[in-house]
C-alpha cells in the first residue's frame, strides 16, 4: 500500500458533501462551520490542482459572507480575550526560561543543511511502526485509515505553504495530511509525526466536544500545537533513545526549540501592549519603533531596548503567535512526567489559564522541565553543561 497520494479525488468529494451540507444546516453556528470547511478545503484543492471548485449561488454567498464576517468578528474578539489571558504567563516563561533555553548550543545547526537519507520507504514504515507501537499507539487505526483512504498527500508546484500542514473536516471527522515531499530523512519524518498528532488530537476533541463549534475552535485555540508538538518531541526522543538517526534528531529538536523560542521571545514583547496599543499595532496606525518608545516609557522595561523589531510583522496575529512559540514550549516540556494526561482530562475548560492549572502546570513546571530537555539534548550532543 502506498504511503502517499498525489490524486486529489478525496478533496473533490469532501467539498461537494460539504456543500451539500449547507442547505441542510440548522443554525447560523453550524453554518460558519460547514461554510469556513468548505471555503477552506477549496482553497486548499485550488492550491493542489489550480482549479477553483467554489460554486455557491449569489443569495448563499452573500449570505454566507455576511454572517462569515459577524463570525469572524466573534472569534477576533474570543481570541483577544484569550490572548491577554494567558499573556502574563507566555512572558513569565519568556523572561525566566529564555536564559535557560539559551545555554543550549544552537550552532550545531549551522552550515549543516543536510540529513542523513532514509534506504527506502520501506525503512519510513519501520521507524513509524517502531515509534507509534511504543509512544503512540491510538495513533496507529488513525494512520492506517489516512493512508488506505489516500489522504496522505504530496503537494504540487502550486503548494505555497512552505511547511506541512493538515486539515481536519469536523463536519466528517474526515483529516488530511500535506507533505511538501516524500518523507526521506528524520526532519521529515518529525513533521510528519507532528501532523498525525494533529489529526489524533482532532479525532479526540471531536468525540468529546459538545457540537462541531466546540471541536472546532478547540483545534484553533491557543494550545492547538501543545499535543502535536508533545508527540514530535517523544518521536525525537525515541530516535535518540534508540540511537537512530541519533545526531539528526538532535538537530531538528534543538533546531524546533530554537525556532520557537525566537517566536515566543517576539510575542511575548508584543505582550506587553494594552489594549490601545495592540489595536494600533494590528490597525498599523502604531510603527514598531513607536511601540518599543511607548511602551519603554510606560513599563520602565529597559530589555524592548534590545529587541529587533524589523523581525517581527506587527500585523502578525498574536494569539498565533503564542500558539506556535508557547504552545510548541509547553508541549516540549510536558514530554516529562505525566502532565499530559492531565492537561488532555481538562481540555474541555474553555479558559486557557484555568486549564492549566486545573491540571497542575505553571510557569515553574514549565521552566524546570524545559530545563530538563535543554540538558538531555546537551547530553545527547556530548555538550559540556556549566
Amino acid at each position: 500500500m502506498a504511503l502517499f497520494s498525489d490524486n486529489y479525488d478525496n478533496i473533490e468529494e469532501q467539498i461537494l458533501a460539504l456543500k451539500g451540507k449547507l442547505v441542510k444546516c440548522k443554525t447560523a453556528g453550524e453554518y460558519h462551520m460547514v461554510y469556513s470547511a468548505y471555503l477552506q478545503l477549496c482553497d486548499i484543492y485550488k492550491h493542489l490542482t489550480g482549479e477553483d471548485l467554489y460554486d455557491l449561488n449569489s443569495v448563499v454567498k452573500e449570505y454566507l459572507a455576511n454572517l462569515s464576517d459577524i463570525q469572524a468578528k466573534s472569534d477576533s474578539v474570543s481570541f483577544y480575550a484569550q490572548f491577554f489571558d494567558c499573556r502574563a504567563i507566555s512572558y513569565e516563561l519568556f523572561k525566566r526560561g529564555l536564559d535557560g533555553f539559551d545555554k543550549l548550543d544552537l550552532s550545531i545547526t549551522d552550515n549543516q543543511d543536510t540529513f542523513s537519507s532514509f534506504s527506502s520507504e520501506q525503512e519510513v514504515f519501520e521507524l513509524l511502526h517502531s515509534f507509534l507501537s511504543a509512544e503512540f499507539p491510538e495513533a496507529i487505526p488513525v494512520f492506517l485509515e489516512l493512508m488506505s483512504s489516500g489522504r496522505i498527500f504530496l503537494t504540487g508546484e502550486n503548494w505555497e505553504i512552505p511547511v506541512d500542514s493538515c486539515f481536519f473536516n469536523f463536519n466528517d471527522n474526515v483529516g488530511n495530511i500535506f507533505l511538501r515531499g516524500p518523507i526521506s530523512n528524520i526532519e521529515d519524518l518529525a513533521s510528519f509525526v507532528h501532523e498525525l498528532g494533529h489529526i489524533v488530537d482532532c479525532r479526540q476533541m471531536s468525540e468529546q466536544a459538545d457540537n462541531i463549534c466546540s471541536g472546532t475552535k478547540a483545534f484553533y485555540g491557543l494550545d492547538s500545537e501543545v499535543v502535536s508538538s508533545y508527540y514530535e518531541m517523544r518521536f525525537l526522543e525515541h530516535c535518540i533513545k534508540n540511537d537512530i538517526y541519533k545526531d539528526d534528531a538532535c538537530r531538528v529538536a534543538v533546531t524546533t526549540i530554537g525556532s520557537a523560542l525566537f517566536h515566543l521571545s517576539n510575542g511575548c514583547y508584543i505582550s506587553m501592549a494594552d489594549e490601545n496599543e495592540y489595536s494600533g499595532l494590528k490597525k498599523g496606525d502604531i510603527t514598531m519603533a513607536d511601540y518599543i518608545d511607548m511602551v519603554s516609557q510606560r513599563t520602565g522595561d529597559t530589555t524592548l531596548e534590545t529587541f529587533d523589531g524589523s523581525l517581527y510583522d506587527y500585523k502578525i496575529d498574536l494569539p498565533e503567535t503564542i500558539k506556535y512559540s508557547y504552545g510548541v514550549v509547553l508541549g516540549f516540556a510536558l514530554t516529562e512526567g505525566d502532565y499530559i494526561e492531565s492537561f488532555m482530562r481538562n481540555r474541555s475548560e474553555s479558559d486557557f489559564s484555568n486549564r492549566l492549572v486545573l491540571s497542575g502546570i505553571t510557569p515553574d513546571l514549565i521552566f524546570k522541565e524545559a530545563d530538563k530537555k535543554v540538558k538531555m539534548l546537551e547530553q545527547s550532543m556530548g555538550v559540556n553543561t556549566l
